[in-house]
């Protein structure tokens, strides 16, 4: 099956869609324009995935010591047909690019499909912990080969 989609960085005109699809997959977060500002300010590069026009979904990678991917969203409608693989490979492509050796993230306990998605690309669960809602996450990490 063809591709439908294209992988970017998130460009000026993408930032409602990313907030509002942030907003609906992570309502805990609260994000605003300024909130999004911030965390761009701070090393985060957003990836969207697009499709004529609209954005798909998106990537949060945040860069420091190490590669911190924050969240991956993808729109119902876009699920199952690749737009959270390929959001996942630019964003541990793009740590590699940056020299880091490792990606780590937090994901919820009781998201199999995301734990699936994350598995199928090489994440190990290296650890289980209570997140700051009360909820159970997983602690989970890839070595990259720079």
């Amino acid at each position: 099956m063809a591709k439908m989609f294209q992988v970017r960085r998130m460009r000026d005109g993408d930032e409602e869609a990313v907030i509002s699809l942030l907003n609906t997959t992570f309502p805990h977060v609260a994000m605003t324009r300024e909130k999004l500002k911030a965390r761009l300010l701070r090393g985060a590069r957003f990836f969207v995935a697009v499709c004529g026009g609209e954005v798909a979904g998106f990537a949060d990678l945040r860069i420091g010591r190490y590669a911190l991917l924050r969240g991956i969203a993808v729109e119902a409608r876009w699920k199952g047909k690749g737009v959270g693989d390929a959001l996942l490979k630019k964003a541990v492509g793009e740590a590699k690019m940056l020299g880091k050796d490792r990606v780590r993230l937090k994901v919820r306990v009781g998201n199999a499909e995301a734990v699936k998605l994350y598995k199928e690309n090489g994440f190990a669960i290296e650890g289980e912990e209570e997140d700051r809602f009360g909820g159970r996450v997983y602690r989970m990490i890839k070595r990259v080969e720079n």
